[in-house]
């Protein structure tokens, strides 16, 4: 078979798997020579105007461990990842225009700053091929061709359009690759070993894969367990989501292994089919992301109506510290903060919070997530928070969660023993409008 292109470059960005690995299918299939490379863009350790980095320490630690398997699984096919550190655009085109490539490929990304530095790549390198492939998704592009005006408003929308579309099966795990070539050392090399903090998963494709059969075993050994707590997640963390977010796990491939077991059941079981309206979900908050692209970052959102918050650092900071008036606001963000995991109830009521109570712009929060979370998703975090502060669309309702309610507490004892630390304070703010201190 002739093959299209001399040299290519295959760029892994939230794809870090072989299974299902559609993006880099296409690569090896047109390119007669091939390389792999990671970039570990400098900003990622910067402090953001909202006054959190876009990587914290956590998701920091679960990449590396997710890179150094997905490396040795490609050692095992005669190439090896090329990890760079520093300016991602400068390093992929002084690769491409030093080394010849003639083509390059990845995986289509949902985030505005990704899809923007692909178009910068593609404006500055003109004599190379570009090309990207939807891995993070359930369906591709070409099967939802929507307008800004006809995208679903809603989520009960995009269900009823997209419910019925075939989700395709994951494509067989890669086992051969076209043969490496000479690539230029990285200059700052890259330590995949670094300690970190201790983390209560294990990052990479293996460790994903193997969590998602024991989750599924136990559903079928155990089918009294709400599947919704098990398999995307539980009382702790969230289960299957770091590996889903940084793509160690394909969603298509959790989709599959879901349909295989219902198929096993003489009558539908409603359990499954609330699993797969979560990742339904999941899917309008990634299409949600592309369609509204730089709206989902600005505080009025898609709906375009200012929430009435402001900046308010005192507040802010209490929160992310955990030293509000709610014990167990106080947990929740204790939890976050020292463990890098929430679960979707936890992160609910801290975002409320946040937007209600301490009446603070919400992309400071989302912000915060996006810093401390290991399961940080460009597009669910950022969507979700818009839906929590009411600036999703012009129909959305802000969400506001009674923080004094019993059977809130009660439900939660088990986190507020676990993770409260210190007796709640009992003041929002430390001084008044005159900057006098508050007595408590």
């Amino acid at each position: 078979m002739n093959k299209s292109f001399s040299k290519g470059l295959f760029i892994f960005s939230n794809d870090l798997r072989l299974h299902d690995q559609t993006a880099l299918r296409q690569a090896s299939l047109f390119c007669e020579r091939l390389v792999c490379i990671f970039c570990i863009d400098e900003q990622w350790s910067k402090e953001t105007y909202f006054g959190s980095r876009p990587m914290g320490s956590h998701r920091h630690q679960f990449l590396l461990q997710s890179l150094r398997q997905l490396d040795q699984q490609l050692v095992d096919l005669g190439h090896k990842l090329h990890i760079y550190q520093g300016n991602s655009l400068q390093i992929i085109e002084g690769l491409v225009s030093k080394t010849a490539i003639d083509a390059v490929f990845s995986s289509f990304q949902a985030g505005l700053t990704e899809s923007t530095q692909w178009q910068y790549l593609k404006t500055r390198l003109t004599h190379c091929h570009f090309q990207t492939t939807e891995t993070h998704s359930l369906f591709y592009q070409s099967q939802h061709q929507w307008s800004k005006k006809t995208f679903p408003e809603s989520f009960n929308e995009f269900k009823d359009r997209m419910e019925q579309q075939i989700v395709d099966p994951p494509i067989a795990t890669i086992t051969e690759l076209p043969p490496p070539f000479p690539v230029l050392a990285p200059d700052v090399q890259v330590n995949l070993n670094t300690n970190g903090p201790t983390l209560a998963i294990n990052g990479g494709e293996l460790a994903g894969l193997k969590i998602l059969q024991q989750l599924l075993d136990r559903y079928q050994k155990h089918p009294d367990d709400c599947i919704n707590n098990t398999v995307l997640e539980n009382r702790d963390s969230t289960a299957l989501s770091p590996w889903l977010a940084n793509g160690s796990v394909s969603v298509k491939t959790v989709f599959s292994r879901i349909d295989q077991l219902q198929k096993t059941k003489a009558l539908l079981d409603p359990r499954i089919q609330s699993l797969q309206i979560k990742l339904l979900r999941r899917e309008y908050f990634q299409w949600y992301a592309v369609h509204h692209a730089s709206r989902i970052f600005t505080a009025q959102g898609v709906s375009q109506q200012h929430p009435l918050t402001s900046v308010y650092p005192q507040r802010f900071k209490q929160w992310c510290y955990g030293n509000t008036p709610w014990q167990i606001v106080n947990a929740y963000m204790n939890q976050l903060r020292n463990t890098g995991m929430l679960s979707n109830r936890g992160r609910m009521v801290v975002a409320s919070c946040l937007t209600n109570e301490l009446q603070v712009d919400w992309r400071w929060g989302a912000a915060y997530f996006q810093q401390q979370l290991i399961d940080y998703d460009v597009a669910i975090n950022w969507s979700s928070w818009q839906e929590i502060a009411g600036v999703s669309d012009k129909s959305s309702n802000k969400m506001h969660i009674d923080l004094s309610e019993k059977r809130l507490n009660d439900m939660d004892k088990r986190i507020q023993d676990k993770w409260s630390d210190k007796p709640a304070f009992y003041s929002i703010d430390h001084v008044d409008a005159a900057d006098w201190p508050i007595s408590e």
